[in-house]
Formats: C-alpha cells, sequence, structure tokens
C-alpha cells in the first residue's frame, strides 16, 4: 500500500468514526427530547394540566395522585388560615368557596392541595417547595414559565396587571385573576403556583375591587 492509498483509507476511516459519533450524538438528542416530552407537565393558566384540571371530578383526579393523606372540612382550613393571621375575605379560595381540602404526598404535578366544590376541583396549589427536584424542573406554566424563574419573566409573560399582595419578608403573592393563576414569589424567585378558574364580568370586577383596596 502506497502512502496515498493509506492516507484515503485512514480519511474513509475518520469518516466513518465522524459519521457513527453524528448518530450517537442524533439518538442521544432525540431521546434526552422523547423523555423531557414524557415527563413534561405544561400548566395552563385558569385550566390546570391535561390530566389534572378545575372541575375534575374528585375520583378522576385520585387516578392521577392517588389517595390523600389528608382531608379537611372548610371550617377547619379556615381556621389553619386565621391561626396564620390571613384575611380569608381577600382569599381567593375562599372567595370562590369549597367544601374540602384534600393534601396530597409528592407527585408529578407538585399538588400539595386540591381544594373541592361539590366534588369538583375549584382550585390548587402547586408547590415547589415539597416536591423533588426533578419534578418542578418538568413543570412549565404555558410551556415557558418554570419553577425559579423570576418574577419579571413572569410578568413579561402574563402581563404587568397583576395585584401585589405583600407576605412576610421578600415575599409577595401576584394575582393575576383575569388569567386564573397567582404566584407566590420569595426573593424575585417564584416557588408556588395557585390555579382556578379565570375570573370575568361582574365577578372578576368584584375581584378587582377587593384587591384594589390594599
Amino acid at each position: 500500500m502506497n502512502f496515498q492509498q493509506k492516507k484515503e483509507n485512514d480519511l474513509i476511516e475518520k469518516l466513518k468514526f465522524t459519521t457513527m459519533n453524528k448518530r450517537l450524538l442524533i439518538t442521544t438528542v432525540l431521546l434526552f427530547i422523547i423523555t423531557v416530552c414524557v415527563n413534561a407537565q405544561n400548566l395552563t393558566p385558569g385550566i390546570g394540566f391535561k390530566d389534572i384540571f378545575i372541575g375534575i371530578s374528585l375520583n378522576d383526579a385520585e387516578k392521577f395522585l392517588g389517595k390523600p393523606n389528608s382531608v379537611v372540612d372548610f371550617e377547619s382550613e379556615k381556621m389553619d388560615w386565621q391561626k396564620s393571621d390571613i384575611d380569608i375575605k381577600k382569599e381567593i379560595a375562599f372567595i370562590i368557596g369549597f367544601d374540602s381540602v384534600y393534601s396530597y404526598n409528592e407527585n408529578k404535578y407538585a399538588i400539595w392541595k386540591v381544594f373541592y366544590k361539590n366534588n369538583k376541583a375549584v382550585f390548587f396549589i402547586i408547590s415547589s417547595y415539597l416536591s423533588s427536584e426533578l419534578s418542578i424542573k418538568n413543570i412549565s406554566v404555558n410551556s415557558t414559565l418554570f419553577f425559579n424563574d423570576s418574577i419579571s419573566k413572569a410578568l413579561d409573560m402574563l402581563g404587568k396587571n397583576s395585584f401585589i399582595i405583600p407576605d412576610i419578608e421578600n415575599t409577595n403573592y401576584y394575582l393575576f385573576p383575569e388569567q386564573g393563576i397567582t404566584l407566590y414569589v420569595e426573593d424575585e424567585l417564584i416557588k408556588v403556583l395557585y390555579i382556578y378558574s379565570a375570573f370575568k364580568g361582574d365577578e372578576l370586577n368584584k375581584i378587582k375591587h377587593i384587591f384594589e383596596q390594599n
């Protein structure tokens, strides 16, 4: 074999290796995309997830969330909030009304509590505090906004016409009743999501009147 033939053979082997690496890379990327798509849980304000949504029945919700780790009635939940010096007249869950609250252990939706009225879900609390890092990374709002994103990113997406309710130091609630979502923000980062049906018409005007008084 002369020098030129050896050079050509080396080039062919190099091309084969490069092509194989590209195929492996493409396969890896595709597998990653498929995995992300399978695990991703997109949340729509005012609606919820594809599987768990506002209006779902208690029985159907438990198919995805399992059995609750606790169940309390309206009065018990009301007392818990009032013990924390929360004005329930300015809390959307209480404005909507509910019969019972079911709390759930860790799940892929990061749902902590579901408020039911007439056995239908009317309010979700979705918390990053009580969920694994993997779960919260896979949850998005409108496929764009994630836990631990900045509130400025949220305002760019949802609009800047929110009602801001101060909580304890460095934490605030950002309410978007017209869209059916409230964000709990700590140190400018999104930590908890509250989902409910979007308010419209006279009900929206009532909500605006309540929060404009803050």
